[in-house]
C-alpha cells in the first residue's frame, strides 16, 4: 500500500492515491459484502441483548493482553509513518517517504512467511517480546539518519526500516495466534475484530502523537514514540508469557 501511494504520488499527482482509494472502497467493499458466499444473519439472541453484551465482554476480557499489544503495533505503525514522512521532507526528498515506509512491509512479509518454521519451544509471547525488541531497536536508531544528508541518509533509513520490519511479521502472526488461542471457541470472530480495531486505533493515535512530537520537539523524536510503543509491547507480552509459564 505505502509503495503504491509513493509511486502514484511521484509519477502522477499527490491526489491520485486518494482517488484510487475511493475507487477501491466504492467497488470492492460492495463486491465483498454481496458475494454469494457471504454468510447470512446469525441465529440466536437478537443483537444487542444483555446475553450478547455479557458474552462479548467475557471474550474481550480473555484477549485483552494481545488486543492491547495490537494497539501498540498500530501506534508503532502510525508514529513511524508520520516520522518517516517528516524525515524525508527534512532531508529534501519528500516524495520518497511512502517508498521508504513501504520497506517495512517487505521485511514484515518475509518474516511472516517464515514464522511457521520457528521452533515450537519458542513460545508465542516470547516471540512477540523478541520481535518487538528488534522493532524498537532499529526504529530508535533511525533518528540518527537525520544527522546525515541525502541520499546516503535515505538509504540508511530504508535499511533500518527493513530491519525493523523483520520484527513486524513475526509480531503480527504471533499476536493473532495468541488471540485465537485465548478466545473462547464461540468468540474468535469478536476477538479477531477487536484485535484489528485496536490496530487501527493505534495507528491513529501513533500518527497523531508522533507528528506532534516531531513538530514540537525534534523530527527524530517521533522515532522514539515508535520505540516506546515497542517497549510497552515487549513488556506486556513478556509479562503475560511469564505468568502463563509460572501458572503452568
Amino acid at each position: 500500500g505505502p509503495a503504491v501511494v509513493g509511486i502514484l504520488s511521484a509519477a502522477v499527482d499527490p491526489a491520485a492515491p486518494l482517488l484510487v482509494n475511493a475507487a477501491l472502497a466504492l467497488v470492492l467493499v460492495p463486491v465483498f459484502a454481496l458475494h454469494p458466499l457471504s454468510p447470512g444473519p446469525a441465529g440466536g439472541e437478537a443483537p444487542g441483548s444483555p446475553e450478547d453484551t455479557a458474552s462479548m465482554l467475557r471474550v474481550l476480557r480473555s484477549v485483552w493482553v494481545p488486543v492491547a499489544g495490537m494497539s501498540m503495533v498500530g501506534t508503532y505503525f502510525g508514529a513511524t509513518q508520520t516520522t518517516v514522512a517528516a524525515t524525508t521532507v527534512e532531508l529534501g526528498s519528500p516524495g520518497s517517504g511512502g517508498l521508504i515506509y513501504a520497506v517495512i512491509g517487505v521485511g514484515s512479509a518475509a518474516t511472516a512467511l517464515t514464522a511457521v518454521a520457528l521452533p515450537a519451544r519458542l513460545e508465542l509471547h516470547t516471540r512477540v517480546s523478541l520481535a518487538a525488541t528488534v522493532m524498537g531497536l532499529f526504529t530508535g536508531l533511525a533518528a540518527l539518519t537525520l544527522l546525515g544528508t541525502a541520499p546516503g541518509a535515505l538509504w540508511a533509513l530504508g535499511a533500518l526500516m527493513l530491519l525493523s520490519g523483520a520484527g513486524v511479521g513475526i509480531t503480527l502472526v504471533s499476536l493473532f495466534a495468541i488471540v485465537g488461542d485465548d478466545a473462547p471457541p464461540a468468540g474468535v470472530a469478536v476477538a479477531m475484530t477487536a484485535a484489528s480495531a485496536a490496530n487501527v486505533l493505534g495507528v491513529a493515535f501513533g500518527a497523531s502523537l508522533g507528528g506532534r512530537v516531531a513538530e514540537s520537539v525534534w523530527v527524530g523524536a517521533g522515532y522514539f514514540v515508535s520505540a516506546a510503543a515497542c517497549v510497552v509491547l515487549a513488556t506486556l507480552l513478556g509479562a503475560a508469557g511469564l505468568r502463563r509459564r509460572t501458572a503452568g
